[in-house]
């Protein structure tokens, strides 16, 4: 096998007309490693609503409802009735839901226990997305309370909605029972 610098390292060999077959054999000594800090990039903190009422009264409506709707999404014992569109979304955008929506049928989505009830699906994973989703909006500066922002904000959740039951509807109850395109 050929030998470079003075014998110590064995030089690679190039596959035969690949992007390498016509570099010479040393062609990588002058890039040097990263041996930096390995920080993760901090994201941008949410915006926080003044307040949370709207979403506490619907919150309180909900757990009236949760039992039946649970039945009604194929929720089994202890797993977790899931809003689409999540509540909190009265309290950042007012005006743009309504509660009655968001507590509807069409908004559920059923989330079976987990393993070791860690709620990887429903706490951390949904929440990512939904996060990413938050901060886009916030980053728009749009005036609030208008019809084109109102338009706006539903048009973007609702992606937000589409691109969880898409990316992350599988592992939804009503996947499981065969009712997937219910909520469609």
């Amino acid at each position: 096998m050929p030998e470079r610098d003075g014998g110590k390292k064995p030089a690679p060999t190039p596959a035969k007309g690949g992007p390498q077959a016509d570099a010479p054999a040393d062609w990588d000594d002058d890039l040097p490693e990263y041996d930096g800090p390995q920080k993760r990039v901090r994201k941008t903190p949410l915006h926080r609503p003044i307040s949370t009422a709207a979403s506490e009264r619907a919150r309180a409506n909900f757990d009236k409802v949760r039992p039946d709707l649970a039945k009604r999404v194929g929720v089994p014992a202890g797993g977790q009735v899931h809003h689409a569109i999540e509540l909190q979304v009265l309290d950042r955008y007012p005006g743009t839901f309504a509660e009655a929506e968001l507590n509807g049928l069409a908004n559920m989505r059923g989330v079976p226990p987990e393993l070791e009830k860690r709620a990887q699906l429903h706490q951390s994973k949904i929440r990512e997305v939904w996060n990413r989703y938050y901060r886009g909006l916030d980053a728009e500066r749009l005036k609030a309370g208008t019809a084109a922002y109102n338009a706006m904000v539903r048009n973007y959740l609702s992606n937000g909605r589409n691109e969880i039951d898409y990316v992350l509807g599988q592992f939804f109850s009503e996947e499981g029972a065969g009712r997937g395109g219910a909520f469609r």
